[in-house]
C-alpha cells in the first residue's frame, strides 16, 4: 500500500458545478493538472458514460441545461458556448464586445441571458511601482496577486435569441442572477436585488431585508412568486425566502435550519461556483448541501405558508452539491473519507456513484478516519469539537500534529483532504480542532470574540488534553503546532504563548498587526473608537501580535510566506524570522519565501504546492517526532 505524498495532489480530480437535465443527464466542471496547468472541462453525464466538452479552453466551466435539456450552455475561457446534445458538436455561440468576459449565462426559452465584465484597472502615478488600495464600496478586489492596484468594474447584461441585444449595463460588480417565468430576471449585483424587464431592460428595486450572498445561486419557485437565497446572518450563511413581487412580506417562521449551507474550507473540492440549492420534483420542495456540528450532508427543505421546515436526509458521507431530484433520485457531489466528492444519485440511503475511474488510483492508498471529538470549553460556555486522525500502524508512542484551519471563519469537515494524510501516511496522528470563531455550528460559536485573544488557543488546548485522555498511544511530549494564514497566525501565538509543543510551522501568517493596519489590502480602521491616542493603538497592537512573545519561543519554527501577499504582506514573514533569530541565534528556524505566490498560495501552482508541502512535512518529521530537536 502506497503512502500518501505532495505530488499526489498532482492526480486528483475533483468535481464542482453540478447540474441536471429533465432527462436525468448531468453536467458539472471536472478540475486536473494536466501540462503544466490547472485544467477545467464540462463533463456530460447519463447513465454511466461520460463525455467531455471542451472547445480547446483550459478553463470550461458554469455548465447550464437548456429547458428542453437538448442544450448544454457553458463558458470557456470568458467566451459564451453551447453543446448541441443532438450533433454532439460544440460552437461559440456569440462574441462580446472587446474587453468583456462572460461572468454568467442562464438559458432561455431559445438562446440565453448572458453577463459579462471587463476589468478597469487605475494605474499607479507615474514613478510608482505600487499603491496601497483604499477602502471603497466600489472597488472590488478579485485576488491580491492584483498587487494592490485599484480595480473597478464595468458590467453589461445581455440576451441572445439568434442576435446579440444590449440590455443592462452598470459599474458595480456583477454577482448572480435567475430566470423567472415570465421571462424577466432576478438580478444580483453588488448587494443591489433587481427584477428586470429583459425586453425592454427597465428594473426595480425589491424589497430585501438582508444582502444575498454572492456565492450562493437563488432558485426561483416553479410559479415565480419568490427565490431562495443565501444570505449572510453574522458569520454565517443561511437561506431566506425573497418574495418577488416588490412587495414586504413578514419573515418565514423557520424549523430545524442547519447552522450554516456553507461547506467546510477544508474538503478538497474545485474552486468553482458550487450547487448548494436545487428544486425537488414536487412544489416548494428543495435540496440544500448543508452542514451541522461540522459535518456536510444533504437536506429536504419544504415552503410551507410562512414556514420553511428542514429535515435532514440519512445517508453515509458528505453532501458538496446538489443538482435537483429526477426518476434516478437526488443528484449530488457525494464524497467521504476515501474519496473527494464525485457526481452520485442518491435514493434513501442507496448512493449509486458514476466516473469511479478519474479517481481510481487512490484505490492503492491507505484508508483514514476521522474520530469525532468533543470537550468542554475551559470558560464552560461551549462544548468545542473537532477530529482526530490517527495512522494505520499501531505504534506506542504516536507523535501529535495541531493543524489549526484558516479564517477563523471555516471548519474542519470529515472529508478527503490530502495535504492532512500526507502527514498521517508519516506516521502521525492529526488533531483537526473547530474552536470558537468556526462556522458550521452557528453564530453564536462562530462569533470570532476569542479568535485572536487566546481564547482560541485554550479552545485548541482543551481539544488536545481530550484526544490524549481518549487515545493514551498520542505522545503529548512529542506535539507539533501548524496552520496557513488564521491557522499560521495561531501556531505563531502558541509557539510563543504555551509550551505544549515541541515544534512550529507558521504559513502566511499574521505576526504583526501593525503590517495589516498600515500595509495590507485589509488596511484602514477606525482606531480613535477604540483608543485614546495613536501611541495607545500602536502599543496595545503590537502587545497582541505573536512578535511580541518571540523571546518566549523556543522550539524549532518554519516560517512560509509567498512574497506577493497583499492580503497578509511579506513583513510579517521578515520580521517574525528576524525576531526570533535575534532573541534565540541557535534556535533551528528557517524562512522559506515564494516569490510568485499571493495569499492564496500553491493551488493555482502545483510546483508551489508540493515545495511548501515537502518543505513543511520534512520540517514536522525531523523536530517532531520523539528522536527530534532536544534544547
Amino acid at each position: 500500500m502506497t503512502a500518501f505524498v505532495p505530488e499526489d495532489y498532482g492526480r486528483l480530480s475533483r468535481f464542482s458545478s453540478l447540474c441536471l437535465s429533465p432527462d436525468g443527464a448531468m453536467a458539472c466542471v471536472r478540475y486536473f493538472w494536466q501540462d503544466g496547468l490547472w485544467q477545467r472541462r464540462i463533463e456530460l453525464l447519463l447513465g454511466d458514460t461520460a463525455r467531455e466538452i471542451t472547445l480547446g479552453g483550459t478553463k470550461e466551466i458554469c455548465p447550464a441545461f437548456s429547458g428542453d435539456g437538448r442544450l448544454v450552455w457553458f463558458l470557456s475561457d470568458g467566451r459564451v458556448c453551447v453543446y448541441d446534445r443532438q450533433t454532439e458538436q460544440a460552437r461559440e455561440a456569440f462574441s462580446l464586445p472587446a474587453g468583456y468576459e462572460a461572468a454568467d449565462i442562464v438559458p432561455l426559452a431559445k438562446g440565453c441571458l448572458c453577463a459579462c465584465q471587463k476589468e478597469i484597472r487605475e494605474e499607479p502615478p507615474a514613478g510608482c511601482a505600487w499603491e496601497m488600495p483604499r477602502v471603497a464600496e466600489s472597488l472590488r478586489f478579485r485576488s491580491d496577486a492584483d498587487h494592490g492596484f485599484k480595480k473597478q468594474y464595468s458590467y453589461r447584461l445581455y440576451k441572445y435569441d439568434g442576435a446579440l441585444r444590449l440590455i443592462a449595463e452598470g459599474d458595480k460588480p456583477f454577482q448572480s442572477m435567475a430566470l423567472l417565468p415570465d421571462e424577466s430576471a432576478a438580478l444580483f449585483i453588488q448587494e443591489d436585488f433587481r427584477r428586470m424587464n429583459l425586453e425592454t431592460g427597465e428594473s426595480e428595486p425589491l424589497d430585501a431585508p438582508f444582502s444575498p450572498a454572492p456565492d450562493i445561486r437563488p432558485v426561483v419557485s416553479r410559479d415565480g412568486a419568490y427565490a431562495l437565497a443565501g444570505v449572510s446572518l453574522g458569520m454565517e450563511i443561511s437561506l431566506r425566502r425573497l418574495w418577488l413581487d416588490g412587495e414586504a412580506h413578514e419573515a418565514d417562521a423557520i424549523e430545524n435550519e442547519p447552522p450554516g449551507i456553507a461547506e467546510g474550507a477544508y474538503m478538497d473540492t474545485a474552486p468553482d461556483r458550487k450547487t448548494r440549492v436545487a428544486p425537488g420534483r414536487t412544489k416548494d420542495t428543495y435540496f440544500v448541501s448543508a452542514a451541522s456540528g461540522h459535518r456536510p450532508g444533504l437536506w429536504r427543505l419544504t415552503v410551507k405558508p410562512g414556514r420553511l421546515t428542514w429535515e435532514r436526509i440519512n445517508a453515509p458521507g458528505l453532501a458538496a452539491e446538489t443538482a435537483g431530484e429526477c426518476g434516478s433520485g437526488v443528484a449530488v457531489l457525494w464524497g467521504d473519507t476515501a474519496c473527494p466528492p464525485r457526481p452520485a444519485f442518491i435514493r434513501g440511503e442507496e448512493i449509486r456513484f458514476l466516473l469511479p475511474d478519474f479517481n481510481g488510483w487512490l484505490q492503492g492508498k491507505p484508508s483514514v478516519s476521522f474520530l469525532p471529538l468533543s470537550a468542554a470549553s475551559q470558560d464552560g460556555r461551549a462544548e468545542l469539537t473537532g477530529f482526530l486522525l490517527l495512522p494505520e500502524e499501531k505504534k506506542a508512542h504516536v507523535p501529535l500534529l495541531v493543524w489549526v484551519h484558516g479564517g477563523p471563519s471555516g471548519y474542519w469537515a470529515p472529508g478527503f483532504n490530502l495535504e492532512v494524510y500526507c502527514a498521517v501516511s508519516l506516521g502521525f496522528a492529526v488533531l483537526l480542532p473547530n474552536p470558537r470563531g468556526s462556522t458550521g455550528r452557528g453564530n453564536a460559536y462562530a462569533d470570532p470574540e476569542h479568535a485572536f485573544d487566546g481564547g482560541a488557543a485554550n479552545d485548541i488546548l482543551c481539544l488536545m488534553d481530550q484526544a490524549l485522555r481518549q487515545y493514551p498511544q498520542l505522545d503529548k511530549r512529542h506535539a507539533s503546532v501548524l496552520g496557513g494564514s488564521y491557522g499560521g497566525f495561531m501556531a505563531a501565538w502558541m509557539a510563543g504563548n504555551t509550551a505544549r509543543f515541541q515544534s512550529a510551522v507558521v504559513i502566511k501568517a499574521v505576526t504583526n498587526w501593525l503590517f495589516i493596519h498600515f500595509n495590507s489590502s485589509q488596511a484602514g480602521q477606525d482606531i480613535f473608537a477604540s483608543y485614546r491616542d495613536f501611541q495607545d493603538f500602536l502599543a496595545d497592537t503590537v502587545r497582541q501580535s505573536p512578535v511580541y512573545a518571540a523571546g518566549d519561543v523556543n522550539i524549532p519554527t518554519l516560517i512560509i510566506h509567498g512574497e506577493k501577499d497583499q492580503q497578509v504582506p511579506v513583513e510579517n514573514a521578515h520580521q517574525y524570522y528576524t525576531a526570533l533569530k535575534d532573541c534565540h541565534p541557535d534556535l533551528p528556524v528557517r524562512l522559506m519565501l515564494l516569490p510568485d505566490c499571493c495569499h492564496s498560495y500553491g493551488r493555482d501552482a502545483l510546483p508551489d504546492y508540493i515545495a511548501i508541502q515537502r518543505e513543511t512535512l520534512e520540517w514536522l518529521y525531523r523536530y517532531g517526532r520523539e528522536d527530534g530537536y532536544e534544547a
